[in-house]
């Protein structure tokens, strides 16, 4: 399942537009030109807060906030600023900290043979101190992807982990024009909801839920036939030991 803003974000724009956003255009071989979205947004994706919240559905915000649970979305816009391809196009994400922290930023890179852009700086504030988990990365490669409102599969056969503690993503060339135009968009978690094993009997005790336990069999036959159960003396019935075995827990191999 996709934790993201699918079937929020549609087609950023089909035309050249006038828009300033809060975050200031980056320069060199990436984006710059009066049309284009603020290089680097982030929004909730749980809250709703910041997706896609702009004219012509771009995103606009430099830092937004967010509790244990939500789904935070970091989005990369890039656009050739040249007049000639950009070759070996990569995108980088770096994080302020590994956490567990009461803020995060992340600051967005766009680089290719001819030059670098560092697209800027977003925010994350939280209400408490939380841990933030790499959840994936998805990759709109053109504006035909962007309108279509579908993810391209990344090139190069990488992994949507690649991304995760600063990792480059390679996305080819990027030809000039208004039909090339893409973006990134990078999710995360903030912090964990989930609920823990609180049977001391279980086998995982402490864990992640379901709780786990021992399955026993009895080994050996048990005798119903008075005639061959010897009756202790003094005893008015047959007393039978079963021998059990243990074997793997359920839902552990």
């Amino acid at each position: 399942m996709k934790n993201y803003m699918k079937k929020i974000i549609i087609g950023l724009f089909a035309f050249a537009f006038f828009f300033v956003g809060t975050n200031a255009f980056a320069s060199g071989p990436f984006n710059g030109q009066s049309g284009d979205c603020p290089s680097i947004a982030i929004g909730n994706y749980t809250t709703g807060a910041g997706i896609g919240d702009g004219e012509y559905r771009c995103w606009t915000r430099s830092s937004v906030s967010a509790g244990a649970g939500d789904t935070i979305n970091v989005v990369m816009w890039y656009h050739n600023n040249t007049n000639n391809n950009l070759t070996n196009v990569r995108g980088t994400l770096s994080q302020s900290t590994s956490g567990p922290a009461n803020s995060y930023s992340f600051t967005g890179t766009m680089k290719s043979d001819q030059g670098n852009t560092t697209l800027g700086t977003v925010n994350l504030n939280l209400t408490s101190s939380q841990t933030l988990t790499y959840s994936s990365v998805h990759w709109m490669k053109d504006k035909q992807a962007i309108d279509a409102d579908a993810d391209s599969a990344l090139p190069f056969g990488q992994s949507p982990s690649i991304m995760k503690n600063g990792g480059e993503i390679r996305l080819g060339d990027v030809p000039p024009g208004w039909n090339d135009y893409g973006e990134l968009l990078i999710v995360f978690k903030v912090g964990s909801t989930a609920q823990t094993c609180k049977d001391s009997s279980a086998n995982n005790n402490g864990g992640a839920l379901p709780c786990t336990y021992d399955t026993k069999t009895p080994t050996g036959t048990i005798s119903t036939n008075p005639s061959t159960c010897t009756i202790p003396q003094g005893s008015s019935s047959c007393t039978t030991t079963i021998t059990w075995n243990t074997v793997n827990p359920v839902g552990v191999s």
